[in-house]
């Protein structure tokens, strides 16, 4: 089967409006697009248009406003969701490498930019649903190790699809994961056996492409579980404690019991497996000093990990305390010496002395994941109190983040896909009328921005569990508010 390919932007690099693109036709011709910016005589375009019938197809709807995403894409979405140079940065490696050569990643990539641009002109979805619809499609036919489609394809297209979903205020991410995990034998990555150590058994040679981008898909399935619960990962783990019994285990108390084990195992995988993503992709052109940077951005993402499984496993102890109660079987005060040893983790990161603005920018949002995650195990633990001094203190430290952050990122951009939910944990935990009002108006402005839908419900969410832990003095369960908020759940 050969690939189909459709709209390909040739050179990201200096790419703008007076660029020429390739498009293919319905008989897979390639066309010249002549820019709409074009200086040529009017006359001799439309000569030229009336000469080659093949230039009509341009006129189509469909085709110009592929065209029209794909230019909303490079040049907005591109700096979306990263603070790196966008002639360097992760998106742009994505659109140069891959970006419409497949119809997985193509219509993913069209949904999502065709979401952000239909939220800033406060115009309709529909387009950008038809997108999602032929993407999800698209992805969810493919056996990932069979697919003729590249795996990297298959793996980026998800991801993108992940972030529809965020911005789009859903949660149907979980039944895109639970696709990828199992089709992909992703609980290889996680397994204590020796005779399934690598992931690779399973893939063959999965590329540090790859592994990046199920780093980033292990990042959003916990994130996407933390007030719901519903967590994928690890599920398709293939337990030792199972393989001893006859009977049946909890499977959270099976993570909680073994979770050092899983936790250093993936990352010590992605560690070792998906640094100079960006060099290798580049290659020679690729500038030294960006290339330093990235040796500390790969440590960062070690580390961004590190918060996320601590997360994760948070997630797995609110889970099994919801269902079990009081019991013996595992003291969940034995993580918060875990978070005390992350945190100081995290600390020393503040002791690089870090002069480029990314690197400053994604150690603040590590600082700020750390803060989120003492809070969250704080309302796991003690659920029947309003809140204590450290955790007053420690959501401080998260709003005075935000405001340093709003210096470093990209007006009108989160500058990174882990923000601002760290700030929105923060919002519901503190007491101070005046941080609570000034996140607010920060998720306010957000939302005018049009970070996303998530933000608009993300700051309703807020307002609503202010209103119920001022009425009750005592924490709310942000979950359950949701779900009777909204009737059902979101990524925040």
């Amino acid at each position: 089967m050969q690939p189909q390919q459709h709209l390909n932007i040739a050179d990201l690099h200096s790419f703008d409006f007076n660029d020429h693109l390739n498009i293919e036709n319905i008989s897979n011709d390639w066309l010249e697009f002549v820019s709409p910016t074009s200086t040529a005589d009017s006359h001799n375009s439309e000569t030229i248009r009336n000469e080659d019938p093949k230039l009509q197809i341009l006129e189509s709807k469909d085709v110009q406003n592929e065209f029209r995403l794909a230019c909303h894409y490079c040049r907005v979405m591109t700096r979306f969701y990263s603070v790196k140079d966008p002639e360097w940065n992760f998106y742009s490696m994505v659109n140069q490498e891959f970006a419409y050569r497949y119809e997985p990643l193509k219509f993913s990539i069209l949904a999502w930019s065709s979401l952000h641009l239909s939220i800033q002109e406060k115009s309709s979805t529909k387009t950008a649903h038809k997108y999602y619809q032929q993407a999800l499609k698209s992805i969810m036919n493919q056996n990932f190790l069979k697919s003729e489609i590249p795996l990297e394809i298959l793996l980026v297209g998800s991801f993108f699809l992940c972030l529809f979903d965020i911005m789009a205020g859903n949660l149907h991410t979980t039944n895109i994961l639970r696709h990828v995990y199992g089709s992909l034998k992703i609980g290889s990555l996680f397994e204590m056996t020796v005779q399934q150590t690598s992931l690779k058994e399973s893939t063959g040679s999965l590329s540090p492409f790859s592994y990046q981008i199920v780093t980033w898909l292990i990042y959003l399935d916990i994130r996407s579980s933390l007030f719901v619960g519903n967590i994928q990962f690890p599920n398709y783990i293939t337990f030792e404690a199972k393989k001893k019994q006859n009977k049946p285990k909890n499977g959270d108390i099976q993570y909680l019991l073994s979770s050092d084990v899983y936790e250093e195992k993936v990352v010590s995988n992605i560690f070792d497996n998906s640094r100079s993503v960006l060099r290798s992709s580049f290659g020679g052109s690729y500038p030294n000093e960006v290339e330093q940077s990235d040796i500390l951005q790969d440590r960062i993402l070690v580390l961004m990990m590190k918060n996320m499984l601590m997360f994760g496993t948070l997630i797995r102890l609110k889970n099994w305390l919801d269902q079990c109660g009081n019991s013996v079987e595992f003291n969940p005060q034995t993580l918060k010496a875990k978070i005390n040893d992350l945190y100081e983790e995290n600390i020393k990161l503040l002791e690089i002395n870090a002069t480029d603005r990314v690197s400053q920018f994604h150690i603040s949002i590590e600082m700020a994941l750390i803060h989120a995650i003492r809070i969250y195990f704080d309302r796991i633990c003690t659920p029947d109190i309003r809140t204590n001094l450290a955790c007053q203190e420690t959501a401080e430290q998260i709003f005075k983040i935000a405001v340093s952050l709003k210096a470093l990122r990209p007006q009108g951009t989160p500058g990174s896909i882990q923000w601002p939910f760290p700030l929105v944990i923060a919002g519901i935990e503190t007491t101070n009328p005046i941080y609570q009002s000034w996140i607010l108006r920060e998720l306010e402005d957000c939302e005018k921005e049009g970070w996303g839908l998530y933000v608009t419900k993300s700051k309703n969410l807020c307002i609503e569990v202010m209103k119920r832990q001022n009425a009750t003095n005592q924490r709310v369960d942000v979950g359950e508010a949701m779900k009777e908020l909204f009737d059902g759940y979101f990524i925040v």
